[in-house]
């Protein structure tokens, strides 16, 4: 059960947790998932708005863990790697006040897809982002 705010569940099968406690997790950009729709608007130079719109497929959004494990990190890795080798798209499933996900997804390669600007000590990484695209 997610508590204070924070996410809890899986990415490609690995659970988030340290120590076999849940890491705090947000969902980034879980907006893009609520409508069933993203899109932009337009305004044309007659003044009219346009309005364009796609469903949900290739939504992006992120996963931001604020403490993971390396060794979870490394499994994660490997298992969209794997997923990735057999051209499979992976599950990420998460749970917050919110959002309720269990999306089918692929990396978001049109930007660095995992980031983390910092290693607080040698077993665990601070800040770790993933970028994924809902999968159609």
């Amino acid at each position: 059960m997610p508590t204070l705010g924070y996410a809890t569940g899986s990415i490609a099968g690995v659970n988030l947790t340290s120590g076999g406690v849940d890491c705090k997790t947000e969902i980034i950009d879980g907006a893009n998932l609520q409508l069933g729709r993203v899109g932009s608007v337009v305004v044309a130079a007659s003044g009219a708005v346009r309005v364009q719109t796609i469903v949900t497929s290739y939504a992006p959004f992120g996963v931001l863990v604020f403490a993971l494990d390396a060794t979870a990190r490394a499994g994660i890795i490997s298992a969209i790697q794997t997923a990735l080798d057999a051209d499979l798209a992976f599950n990420v499933t998460l749970a917050d006040g919110v959002h309720s996900l269990n999306l089918s997804v692929v990396p978001d390669f049109s930007q660095q897809w995992i980031s983390y600007p910092a290693q607080r000590m040698t077993a665990f990484l601070s800040d770790v982002l993933f970028r994924f695209l809902v999968s159609p």
